[in-house]
């Protein structure tokens, strides 16, 4: 009899839900917005969990995680030779931002409005270049950045 109520007791306990892998993925990304929005320091794994509705041992898997795809992102865009592109295409864009301004200061007098405008909104262009690379960062984006980027050297001609 006593055999029996305790294989009872065990049918009746539940397996817990197993999330699917875009439950995983979502809740990950969840957790690296809440850490950038609170701060590691000021928000614990506690509270990560209670706002997500799972335990503190899924949170702390979940941030091995993170942290692991971050190192492997980072190498493999050390090893596509992201960095060197990175600074050069930034070198770049700078670089025409300074000419573009600079062209701006000393023909200040000769330039029609339209020409003044039409050169501050090129220079925002170029900043949201810089953005956009910050925003997805991978070789083609820099490539996209400096094809974009050739195309602001034609308000420089005869500089």
């Amino acid at each position: 009899m006593m055999v029996e109520k305790s294989k009872n007791i065990l049918r009746k306990r539940k397996e817990p839900k197993r999330a699917t892998d875009v439950e995983i993925e979502d809740r990950r990304e969840r957790i690296v917005e809440l850490f950038g929005e609170y701060g590691e320091k000021k928000l614990s794994n506690a509270d990560v969990a209670k706002t997500l509705g799972v335990s503190v041992p899924t949170i702390e898997r979940d941030i091995r995680a993170i942290k692991t795809d971050s190192f492997k992102w980072v190498e493999s865009l050390a090893k596509e030779g992201y960095v060197y592109e990175c600074r050069m295409t930034f070198s770049r864009l700078s670089n025409l931002t300074r000419r573009l301004n600079r062209r701006i200061l000393m023909e200040n007098d000769k330039m029609s409005t339209d020409d003044l405008v039409k050169i501050s909104g090129q220079m925002s262009k170029l900043e949201e270049l810089k953005i956009s690379i910050l925003q997805q960062p991978t070789l083609y984006a820099l490539r996209l950045a400096m094809k974009k980027a050739s195309k602001f050297e034609d308000l420089l001609v005869g500089e």
